[in-house]
């Protein structure tokens, strides 16, 4: 594996996603991998005194919110088969800057990505086994054409989230009408709450689109 020896700041602009592989890591440890928005990629060993972890921080600001060196975090669970260090309830638990987004690989190592591709991301990884992920994570998403795709994940992800915050107002104001809370309760089915639902707000959507919407408001999305 080739490192990249000499760090500059502009090389952390417009990051989509990184790997953190723990000290301890099977396979290859204590490296960090970047993947920009171009689609181009480098790694890092920040055991190297030349490219450290905190000399990586100073260039990339966002680490300073970062700590991966545990499991999953409480939210999120491991794939099927995968080896977690970490992730007890008396460890640490690993958090990451707002707008992220954390996948836990395998045996230590860490994906974070934009909050927007998270979703196009884990549908990709998610049919490939977890050390063939772990390791080739940045050749996968070249495969599938990932950072031509990113301009279009943006906009899809921008317009959910300000329906998300649209239907949030609405039903604020419908949990105030009395009227509307007696027609729910009376509602014998899902079907006929999402009727309710439009009589009252003008909004159509599925039970489903519901129950999404509920997960993504839970951060369990």
């Amino acid at each position: 594996m080739k490192y990249t020896e000499m760090l500059t700041k502009e090389m952390f602009e417009n990051i989509v996603a990184f790997s953190f592989s723990e000290p301890g890591a099977m396979g290859a440890n204590g490296n960090m991998t970047f993947y920009r928005e171009s689609g181009d990629c480098f790694t890092i060993d920040v055991l190297s005194n030349a490219t450290s972890y905190s000399k990586v921080k100073e260039m990339f600001p966002l680490l300073k919110a970062y700590f991966g060196e545990e499991g999953p975090m409480r939210t999120e669970s491991a794939a099927m088969r995968t080896i977690v260090i970490g992730g007890s309830l008396d460890d640490k638990e690993t958090c990451i800057a707002k707008g992220w987004r954390h996948i836990y690989l395998y045996f230590a190592h860490h994906l974070t990505v934009i909050q927007e591709v998270y979703r196009f991301i884990i549908d990709i990884l998610k049919e490939k086994a977890n050390p063939e992920v772990t390791f080739r994570w940045t050749e996968i998403l070249n495969e599938a054409d990932f950072s031509a795709k990113i301009p279009e994940l943006v906009t899809a992800f921008n317009e959910k989230r300000k329906f998300d915050e649209h239907l949030v107002s609405v039903l604020e104001e419908l949990k105030k009408n009395p009227e509307f809370a007696k027609k729910i309760t009376d509602s014998s089915s899902p079907c006929q709450m999402m009727d309710v639902l439009e009589e009252f707000s003008g909004i159509r959507m599925s039970w489903l689109e519901l129950k999404q919407f509920a997960f993504r408001q839970a951060g369990l999305d």
